[in-house]
């Protein structure tokens, strides 16, 4: 806090003594005058008076006039002030923090749009059109997951922090086998058919890690063809693939969950 104050103070006679003290001249302020006058205009300008029993004979009168502001800081006042200061400050952090988050998120949604286009674009558009080529040696760009993977895998150029899989409990493509983890999402989707979206954080050598996932569910026909029975799938598929694994699915099963993941460190460095 802070206190104004202003001070008129005044001295008046000789030293030790008020003015007019021994009226008899035999002691005090009189006695002073009366050996050595009253103290101005005797002697050289300024010169001192001489002592008289261990006193100065000197003329003390004088005023002093005084006003300023002292600053106090009260310790209460100042606990609260860094206490406030700290909790504004992680208030702030958290915001900052939150924001980064959310635009991660974001941006992983976009990107697992982006694989769901080209997922629907291989089926419709680029598969129909080497069904001919397949007869005599397939091919894995015809495969929705694979197409989709590869053009994450383009997009990671740009974006390295970011990592997209298509975790699947039977592929038959043994790079998208879901792990551990993986498959508790996947097992998640398919035990509560109303959950569209699944957002976490786990931990991971390289720390700890943000994902985005959504149901991979048996949604056309077309992919039955392959992933059926293993009598109903192309013979040069079984050639690269084997029978052993990618089979028996069915119409609107949940057979897997796209996964996109992101370090924490990233929404971190961004607040």
């Amino acid at each position: 806090g802070a206190r104004w104050f202003k001070a008129e103070n005044s001295l008046e006679g000789y030293f030790g003594f008020g003015e007019g003290f021994s009226t008899s001249g035999n002691s005090g302020e009189a006695l002073c005058d009366k050996l050595f006058g009253d103290g101005i205009g005797v002697g050289e300008p300024g010169a001192a008076l001489p002592d008289f029993q261990g006193a100065p004979c000197k003329n003390l009168d004088q005023e002093t006039d005084d006003d300023d502001v002292i600053w106090k800081f009260n310790l209460v006042l100042l606990g609260i002030f860094v206490l406030g200061f700290l909790v504004a400050g992680y208030i702030s952090y958290k915001a900052l923090q939150t924001n980064a988050r959310e635009e991660i998120l974001q941006n992983a949604r976009l990107m697992m749009e982006a694989a769901l286009s080209t997922r629907n674009y291989t089926t419709t558009q680029v598969k129909p059109l080497l069904e001919t080529q397949m007869k005599y040696q397939f091919l894995p760009q015809t495969v929705p997951a694979y197409a989709a993977t590869e053009q994450f895998n383009e997009l990671r150029k740009k974006h390295p922090d970011y990592t997209y899989k298509e975790a699947t409990l039977n592929p038959t493509n043994p790079r998208n086998r879901a792990a551990d983890w993986e498959a508790d999402v996947v097992n998640m989707f398919r035990n509560t058919a109303a959950t569209t979206e699944v957002i976490g954080e786990r931990d991971t050598p390289a720390g700890r890690s943000l994902y985005l996932s959504r149901p991979i569910q048996i949604k056309s026909k077309t992919c039955l063809d392959c992933h059926s029975t293993v009598e109903a799938a192309p013979k040069t598929m079984l050639d690269l693939y084997g029978s052993a694994n990618g089979f028996g699915w069915r119409m609107e099963e949940v057979i897997g969950a796209q996964i996109v993941s992101v370090p924490m460190a990233v929404p971190t460095e961004r607040a």
